[in-house]
Order: C-alpha cells, then sequence, then structure tokens
C-alpha cells in the first residue's frame, strides 16, 4: 500500500512477490559482495533481481564446471591407476609362475638326486663284504628220491651267514661272489644214483653212477659266481628210477658243502 501511495506502479507488485519467493527459495541474499549499498530503489528495481539470479547462474554453472573438470581428472587418474595395478598384478603373477617352475624343477632334481642316492646306497649295501659265508650239512632221511626231487639235509655242521635253510635244502647266497659247492648222495646197494647242482634253477654240474651191487655214491663240484639273492641246491638226476638212500649210512648217507671264495 506504501509502494501505491508513492506512484509505485501496482501490475508489477505480483513479479516483485515471484522475485522475492525465487530469492528465499535460493537461501541466498540479492546483494553480491561487490554490489552497492542497498537502497529503497535497487531493491524495488526487477533489473537488480534479474542480475542477482543471472550471477548466481553463472556461479553455478562455473562451478559444476570445475567439478565435472575435477571429476574427469578423477576418472582418469583411477583408470591409470588401475591400468598400473593390473599391469602389476601381471607382472606378479608372471613372477610367481617362474618361481613356480624352478620350484618343480628342483624338487624334480633333488628327487632324481635322492634316487642315484638311494641306487648307489643299495649297491653299496649288496656289495658289503661278509668275511665268513659257508655251509655244511649232511644225513639225508632213509627213502625215496624222485626225479628232479631237491635233497633235502636233516644235519647242519656249519652255517656262516645264515645263508642255507634246511627245512628244503637251498642254499640262498648273502653276499655276491664267486663261490664253490660240493655234493655227495649214496644210495643203497644195487640201486642207481645221480645228483646235480643246479644255481637259480640251471644246471651247474651233474653226475651219476651205474648200478651196482655195493652201495654207490655220487659226487659233484663246481664253482659258481652267485650274485645276492642267488639260490642253490641239490636235485636227484636219472631218468624214470627212483633212489634208495644208504640205510646202512645213517650219519654219512650225503652231504652238501659251499664257501664264499671271494667277493
Amino acid at each position: 500500500m506504501l509502494f501505491i501511495a508513492i506512484g509505485f506502479p501496482i501490475f508489477l507488485v505480483p513479479l516483485l512477490g515471484l522475485y522475492d519467493a525465487a530469492l528465499v527459495t535460493s537461501g541466498t541474499s540479492p546483494v553480491t559482495p561487490e554490489a552497492s549499498p542497498v537502497t529503497s530503489e535497487s531493491m524495488c528495481s526487477p533489473f537488480h533481481y534479474s542480475e542477482q539470479m543471472l550471477y548466481k547462474t553463472v556461479r553455478i554453472e562455473h562451478r559444476l564446471e570445475l567439478v565435472e573438470n575435477a571429476m574427469t581428472k578423477m576418472g582418469e587418474q583411477m583408470e591409470s591407476f588401475a591400468e598400473d595395478n593390473l599391469k602389476q598384478l601381471e607382472t606378479m603373477r608372471n613372477a610367481m609362475q617362474s618361481e613356480q617352475l624352478h620350484l618343480e624343477e628342483f624338487k624334480e632334481e633333488i628327487q632324481i638326486g635322492i634316487r642315484n642316492e638311494m641306487e648307489a646306497l643299495n649297491v653299496l649295501k649288496e656289495n658289503v663284504f661278509i668275511d665268513h659265508i659257508g655251509f655244511n650239512v649232511h644225513d639225508i632221511a632213509y627213502g625215496r628220491l624222485e626225479l628232479n626231487q631237491t635233497v633235502t639235509f636233516n644235519t647242519v655242521l656249519m652255517n656262516e651267514g645264515e645263508g642255507f635253510d634246511d627245512s628244503n635244502g637251498i642254499f640262498t647266497a648273502p653276499a655276491s661272489g664267486l663261490y664253490m659247492f660240493t655234493a655227495d648222495v649214496c644210495s643203497y646197494k644195487d640201486a642207481y644214483v645221480g645228483i646235480g647242482i643246479y644255481v637259480n634253477g640251471i644246471k651247474a654240474a651233474a653226475s651219476k653212477n651205474l648200478q651196482g651191487n655195493d652201495q654207490s655214491c655220487s659226487s659233484v663240484t663246481t664253482f659258481a659266481r652267485v650274485n645276492k639273492g642267488g639260490r642253490v641246491d641239490v636235485k636227484c638226476l636219472g631218468f624214470s628210477m627212483k633212489y634208495y638212500l644208504n640205510r646202512d649210512s645213517t650219519t654219512w648217507s650225503g652231504s652238501f658243502i659251499g664257501l664264499l671264495l671271494r667277493h
């Protein structure tokens, strides 16, 4: 009513209300630091409000542009950082793969070295000298011997090295070396005698006597190189005949002797 009294145009009153509402909404004062002292004329001028709104709009756009530039720069930095990290990760992965390969190769070399050492130790163990190896057994039980039957002996006089097994009549070499073996078997009178010394199932030597009126004995001696674990035994030889052992010579119906000469 005051503006109307001093001659202010009535049609501008609603426009002033709109400007006032816009300023209240923005929460700012229409006066800027560069603005001149507030007068009733400047406050009432619509051009003054337009100028202030334009100034604020320009400042907001400028700030938005600065924020956008900062975000763009930050995005570029983050992208560069991510690329650098990917490169570092790739480098680390390649280094780890290379190290793993080296470890596998080192592991394989160690395993090969261990196997070689074990083989060398086994060879050394096999070649450990056992100074005294020998056996002397005799006394075959009275009865029949079948063809290719291993002869067993009841009495063990000596068994150095524990190589002879009296349960089956087989000698198992405790160490590799050159051995001498000798065997003899005596039969009852009017009986045929034939024996052979076998090394690992192969006949190394054999002897047989023809049938006679008195008791008959067959003896054989051989030398053989036998590896550790090799088996030596005496077998009964002949055609289809069965052999009677000497019933009268109960203490010496046959013998089997073995001796290690050298390694």
